[in-house]
């Protein structure tokens, strides 16, 4: 449109001509307001229909943006190159800020459902393997050396296992209400993700316990 308007076209016509079949709804709509303007309506009332026939925010701000430059005696082909300037920058904002909340996303979902449980599996496997040297009789040379003498461990196997469970249940939780406060702005969208990260996060803290009694021989609950 600014394009056909600085070649020297009326806005009526250059409304028409921009009218590409590839736009399609708001194609017949541009074609309409365009008739409209030939007939003798008004600019600013024309554009009107044209918000009312196509439903966008963005359209909506635009025309608005136009009518009100129009009125202030702007010249249509400046108003049209600034309008879509801004449409662009706000696009690549909008696709760089994008880029951002996926990686934030990422992080916290790996984060929550699979590093918690792969610590939490593996803090299984390190008290049960302290349980049992605290078990063992140490030499007798251990014990004159402060940092290598093994106290006894108060913690119970069964204990820091229901632990980790609980702990990985709260993680995965509070994880997926922050992805949707992330992406959405509202933790309630975080919702549909509870029952994928709880069951993945379960099952990875299953899986490197079992893992790990497989390949080192060490019994855990």
């Amino acid at each position: 449109m600014a394009a056909n308007s600085r070649a020297g076209y009326i806005p009526s016509r250059a409304l028409l001509l921009s009218a590409r079949p590839e736009f399609g709804p708001l194609s017949e709509s541009l074609k309409n307001v365009g008739k409209q303007i030939l007939t003798g309506q008004p600019l600013e009332k024309s554009l009107d229909e044209l918000t009312r026939d196509v439903k966008s925010d963005l359209l909506d701000r635009t025309v608005r943006l136009i009518k009100e430059g129009v009125r202030a005696g702007g010249q249509f082909a400046s108003l049209l190159d600034e309008n879509a300037s801004n449409i662009r920058m706000k696009e690549a904002i909008r696709k760089e800020v994008g880029a951002h909340i996926m990686m934030y996303t990422i992080f916290v979902g790996f984060a929550g459902g699979v590093g918690a449980p792969i610590l939490y599996g593996l803090s299984s496997y390190l008290m049960d393997v302290m349980g049992q040297f605290s078990v063992l009789t140490q030499p007798e040379a251990f014990t004159k050396v402060p940092f290598l003498h093994f106290g006894q461990v108060s913690v119970s196997p069964d204990f820091l296992f229901f632990f980790s469970v609980a702990a990985i249940i709260i993680t995965t939780v509070f994880g997926s209400m922050l992805i949707g406060l992330i992406g959405r702005g509202n933790e309630k969208a975080g919702i549909k993700y509870m029952p994928f990260m709880l069951i993945m996060g379960l099952a990875i803290f299953f899986v490197v316990r079992f893992a790990i009694v497989n390949l080192l021989g060490i019994s855990m609950l």
